[in-house]
């Protein structure tokens, strides 16, 4: 028997006892009221109830109307009727103890919890004679249940939805972990369970460190820890996390530790791409032929190129740190000054920014004429000026070199269109006098054959036989002299000895027709070792010597003609 109905049933038995103390009874009513508990009697055999003074208050109803069992009933939470029915049963058929919390909507609408507690009552025989019981309002207590529950799952909701990886361990054992420490780590829940231990958050290597720091956490030596690291992934790769441990007290009040596991890897990644793309402008700017300068809002040089250095003859640690208008020459000091003031002034970067030509001193103090293109930078803390200074005497030299190149160019352009104008006027010239030879030569024989024929068909007609065989055998003639001038005509375009045996034979063969076809003398002579050129170059010398003796029969009237094709050991002609 619980104590809350152990003690009703207890008091309730010595009130109706001959032997009953009214003192004990007021105690009971006290005791009733300050735990806002209400107690009933009933008498098995007659079924009448009993209640506690303030009962009709807690079920909602007003003093004096009576606390009838269907009256009561009707109170009852429909969803909790029928729990209600079998306790019931069980308390009186069974003699168990009736125990549970039960919802009660009271007449104004109100809901209501109830926690019930009873006990049936034997007499000296063991029969049930009276049941006792005690109801306890227990409300505000589920409703603060209710609140915590639905804190703690919201604060549950929250843990498994955030991106932070969330682990919670005792006595370096996991006792709460989150998806997002799963899907970290790539572990599923059986491979991630509770009692793993924690050291799975750290590289071999420092898990002895990260041991000694949680301890000193968890007892309050150390307000936080944090450590960063690499985590292997089951399938190879490598994940770069921050991992924070702070200490709290759990709900057994033993020290626990609470970690919080941030995946960084992309912000590792992003911090190398920009240190490699830094290195590589770095690089580039110390490569670039111009120097560059950058300097702050006091005039002070706080970064430049080898550019720079090589301009201003000066190692780069001594222009870091020194005054900017020292590189400038004195004429136009005055004005740079006066620039800085007017930005001073206005904070305003065009009274510096934009491009301009100067005189620029150098360590040895000699000048350079240079072209200054100054821009702002808005830097975290104040704003720099960054100086790209051309040095204008390369730049005239190239121009120079340029406005060369270009009369080259067109000094060479203007060679290759005369040579392509000789090259077509020799074309048209050997197309005119391949014309003019085909006109001379086999035009001519043909027409005679042609005319010959003609009168050789008449007079066959005619029945005049030996005239026709006269006149045919003058047209076959003129047709062998066609054929033999196309040959020649043929051999004089593309010489077959030419591609058969080369340039020598090909020469010779041309210099005896040549000497044939006039009356010139013509003595060819070969000097050397002959080696086969290329067939553009050994068609190119035929046609020059070809030309060349060709022009001294018809033009010089020449009357012997030397030709000498000469071949050296190391230059094949």
């Amino acid at each position: 028997m619980s104590d809350p109905v152990r003690t009703a049933a207890s008091s309730l038995e010595a009130t109706n006892s001959a032997s009953a103390d009214a003192g004990l009874a007021a105690r009971l009513t006290l005791a009733l009221r300050v735990g806002v508990i209400e107690s009933w009697e009933t008498d098995v055999a007659t079924g009448e109830q009993v209640w506690s003074d303030h009962a009709e208050t807690l079920f909602g109803f007003s003093p004096g109307t009576g606390m009838g069992a269907e009256r009561l009933l009707a109170l009852i939470h429909p969803e909790d009727r029928e729990a209600v029915g079998r306790a019931r049963r069980r308390l009186l058929e069974d003699v168990q103890p009736l125990d549970l919390e039960i919802r009660i909507v009271r007449p104004d609408g109100e809901e209501r919890w109830l926690h019930v507690q009873a006990e049936n009552l034997r007499d000296a025989l063991g029969h049930p004679r009276r049941v006792v019981g005690v109801v306890h309002d227990v409300t505000e207590r589920r409703r603060a249940e209710e609140r915590l529950h639905a804190g703690e799952e919201r604060l549950r909701q929250v843990i498994e939805t955030t991106s932070v990886g969330i682990l919670v361990a005792e006595h370096g054992e996991i006792v709460l972990r989150n998806r997002a420490i799963q899907r970290m780590l790539d572990l599923t829940d059986a491979e991630l369970t509770v009692g793993d231990p924690i050291d799975l958050l750290f590289a071999p290597h420092d898990r002895d460190a990260a041991r000694g720091a949680v301890a000193a956490v968890v007892r309050g030596d150390l307000g936080c820890y944090s450590s960063t690291g690499r985590l292997p992934r089951p399938d190879g790769s490598t994940m770069h996390v921050d991992v924070s441990c702070r200490a709290f007290s759990s709900a057994s009040g033993s020290g626990a530790a609470l970690y919080e596991v941030h995946d960084v890897t992309d912000r590792v990644e992003l911090v190398r791409r920009l240190e490699s793309s830094e290195s590589r402008l770095r690089a580039i700017v110390h490569t670039v032929g111009e120097g560059i300068l950058t300097i702050d809002t006091h005039g002070t040089i706080v970064s430049c190129n080898n550019g720079a250095a090589r301009l201003f003859g000066s190692p780069e640690h001594e222009l870091v740190g020194s005054r900017s208008l020292l590189l400038v020459a004195d004429a136009y000091r005055a004005a740079e000054i006066a620039r800085s003031q007017r930005y001073w002034r206005s904070r305003d970067p065009r009274a510096i920014d934009g491009t301009r030509e100067l005189l620029c001193l150098r360590r040895d103090g000699s000048t350079f004429s240079a072209i200054l293109a100054i821009t702002e930078v808005r830097g975290i803390d104040e704003p720099l000026f960054t100086v790209v200074v051309r040095d204008l005497s390369q730049q005239r030299r190239a121009a120079e070199a340029v406005r060369q190149l270009s009369e080259e160019r067109a000094v060479r352009a203007e060679e290759r269109r005369s040579l392509l104008r000789r090259l077509l006027e020799a074309e048209e010239e050997g197309r005119r006098r391949v014309a003019i030879d085909i006109h001379d030569g086999p035009a001519q024989q043909l027409t005679g054959a042609d005319m010959f024929l003609q009168t050789y068909r008449a007079k066959r007609g005619r029945g005049d036989g030996e005239e026709a065989e006269r006149l045919l055998d003058r047209g076959t003639h003129h047709l062998r002299l066609a054929l033999e001038e196309t040959r020649r005509i043929m051999s004089d375009l593309r010489p077959p000895l030419l591609d058969d045996f080369g340039l020598v034979d090909a020469l010779r063969a041309s210099c005896v027709e040549a000497g044939e076809a006039s009356d010139c003398l013509i003595e060819y002579r070969f000097v050397g070792e002959y080696h086969r050129l290329h067939p553009h170059t050994e068609i190119a010398m035929f046609r020059i010597a070809q030309e060349a003796v060709g022009n001294a029969i018809r033009h010089a009237g020449s009357l012997r003609i030397l030709v000498t094709l000469v071949c050296t050991p190391t230059q094949t002609p």
